[in-house]
């Protein structure tokens, strides 16, 4: 029985074949982004994405879950994952979107900013409409 041959080409860490893999693992993030994936409901939910100033992100610019890459699309074609299937039968996908940080933060500022505006409303004390005493609810982001 001969040898086998020892490989000395440079290669990846082996990944074993048993466990769960997450394929939604994304890597080679820019940090100045922040990612999710994005359902296309067939609804408009993809454009009112891309109105809110997230892209598409490509193949090219992120390494997926084991460094895979699909064969099947060139480097500049959106990153996307099969979910399941529209119930017209047709297949749905999410697809791998990013909003600089600076976006994303005013998006977020705006949505704490209205959540802040309706706690204040519950909890503040109007004594001249018959009600008296005081609750107090402490967050993470009170002041």
């Amino acid at each position: 029985m001969a040898k086998a041959k020892a490989r000395t080409e440079e290669r990846p860490a082996r990944v074993p074949m048993t466990g769960n893999v997450d394929i939604l693992v994304v890597g080679n993030k820019d940090k100045n982004h922040k990612y999710r994936w994005v359902t296309d409901d067939k609804k408009g939910r993809i454009q009112r994405f891309i109105a809110a100033w997230w892209d598409h992100v490509s193949f090219k610019d992120v390494d997926l879950a084991l460094g895979a890459k699909d064969s099947t699309v060139g480097n500049d074609s959106p990153v996307q994952q099969r979910t399941g299937v529209h119930a017209d039968g047709t297949p749905q996908y999410q697809y791998l979107m990013r909003i600089h940080n600076k976006y994303y933060k005013e998006s977020q500022d705006v949505k704490q900013a209205a959540i802040d505006e309706t706690e204040r409303a519950k909890f503040q004390s109007d004594e001249t409409k018959g009600q008296y005493g005081e609750v107090k609810v402490k967050t993470s982001r009170s002041k």
